[in-house]
């Protein structure tokens, strides 16, 4: 990172690195996505863990996303996902997928 972006840069992808693996936190700089989570009539709908991922762009189909979830490979909010399960809040989600895959989806 430094030599393509600078020290400075190469200094912040660390300090979020750490922040994200290391302290279990979420940083500023982590990949940042939105998800509508409510629909037509304006109440809040409920999204599934695979519709979590698939959003992040950290699976390219909902049954791709379905699969890492089968597997294991999934944390949402740094709790491990085996089941496709419902979440009706609508609060940001940091979701990994592997160990370096990690982004922040935040509803609109």
């Amino acid at each position: 990172t430094a030599l393509l972006h600078g020290r400075a840069e190469a200094d912040r992808a660390a300090e979020a690195a750490h922040t994200a693996f290391v302290q279990g936190g979420v940083s500023g700089d982590l990949p940042t996505f939105t998800i509508p989570w409510a629909g037509p009539d304006g109440k809040f709908l409920q999204r599934t863990a695979s519709s979590l991922v698939h959003a992040c762009g950290l699976a390219s189909s909902m049954s791709e996303a379905r699969r890492l979830i089968q597997q294991g490979a999934v944390r949402i909010d740094d709790e491990r996902i085996t089941v496709d399960k419902v979440y009706d809040r609508a609060e940001q989600f940091k979701v990994q997928v592997g160990k370096t895959k990690l982004a922040l989806l935040k509803p609109v």
